[in-house]
């Protein structure tokens, strides 16, 4: 990988920490819509560093779905389609 690509994944991993953080501030508040937003977006920051690591650098909300149905789903339950994440 590249200087500029290991930035790109450390940014994106850093924001999904900072928003794990600022879900748990608001669970705290007993805030539980905009506590499962931030979890949300943690994890969509955190599936777009992966998916960084591995070369796509588009982080879009399509591609995060998509990622995220396929490595929930059991090996051989889902679609072809989805065993290119893209």
């Amino acid at each position: 990988m590249t200087n500029e690509e290991l930035d790109l994944v450390a940014y994106r991993l850093a924001r999904a920490e900072e928003t794990l953080k600022d879900a748990e501030i608001l669970a705290a508040q007993k805030r539980w819509g905009s506590c499962v937003n931030r979890l949300y977006y943690a994890c969509f920051y955190a599936a777009s560093a992966l998916l960084a690591q591995k070369g796509s650098l588009q982080a879009s909300t399509l591609v995060f779905y998509r990622f995220s149905i396929c490595i929930l789903l059991k090996p051989g339950s889902y679609p072809r389609n989805c065993r290119s994440v893209q």
